[in-house]
């Protein structure tokens, strides 16, 4: 059965990354949950995905010139229409005391950027490794260095490769670097690659896919799973053709 993980929570329909679309994701049943990683000016390490605050908070600025303090300050629901609740950033500590009591898939992405710093991943998996995650646990990044270091550190975490440009042989391509399974844009996935990516005994995570349409595509060809701004849609379209 196709997974159902919800991109950045349950993002299409409340503001990305907070808790509310962590939860509300939960609430609708999805299988999992993507989310974000950065890291502040003191290396505290933050749920957000853009290297600023402008998009999604009403602060200014990159992430990683702000301390967790100034940070908090923010307000993550600030830019979401017509929604007039205060969202603070959560750390990711404050988002894996609450995920690992869950049974929820937990698909952590790390951001990066021209400032990052040394020990990120190092610090990502000692936290990580205060937590009894388990198989639930899948680390991604658009990053294949970061992963091939993660993969070093910490050889028994799945890892997955976030792509949007074609490969040539992914499955070749990601056994070079310790990576386990590819997450590719829906712009360049189809049939041939799904089918690939099985016979390779490799997961194929597929982003992001939102519409009617495409949800029941992608559903049909059976892929690892889906990673969907709208997670009850996709479960009630899952529903459909499982029955």
């Amino acid at each position: 059965m196709v997974k159902i993980i919800a991109h950045r929570g349950s993002s299409g329909r409340f503001p990305e990354n907070t808790m509310t679309a962590f939860l509300e994701a939960k609430n609708a049943g999805a299988d999992g949950i993507e989310m974000d990683v950065r890291f502040t000016k003191d290396q505290e390490l933050v749920v957000i995905h853009d290297e600023t605050v402008d998009r999604t908070t009403d602060g200014k600025g990159k992430v990683s010139e702000y301390n967790l303090t100034e940070l908090k300050k923010l307000n993550a629901g600030a830019r979401y229409p017509n929604y007039d609740k205060h969202e603070t950033i959560l750390t990711l500590k404050e988002y894996l005391d609450w995920a690992s009591q869950t049974n929820l898939i937990l698909n952590i992405e790390l951001k990066y950027s021209e400032d990052t710093y040394t020990n990120y991943e190092a610090d990502v998996l000692a936290l990580l490794n205060n937590y009894d995650l388990g198989e639930r646990l899948i680390i991604s990044s658009f990053n294949p260095t970061g992963l091939q270091k993660i993969a070093k550190l910490a050889a028994h975490i799945k890892l997955g490769l976030l792509y949007s440009k074609k490969i040539k042989k992914p499955d070749l391509y990601i056994k070079k670097l310790g990576i386990g399974a590819i997450h590719p844009s829906k712009k360049i996935t189809n049939q041939k690659l799904i089918k690939r990516a099985k016979n390779n005994e490799i997961p194929i995570r597929v982003y992001t896919i939102n519409t009617e349409k495409e949800i029941n595509k992608y559903l049909k060809m059976d892929c690892t799973a889906i990673i969907t701004d709208f997670p009850d849609r996709a479960l009630v379209l899952r529903k459909k053709q499982l029955f």
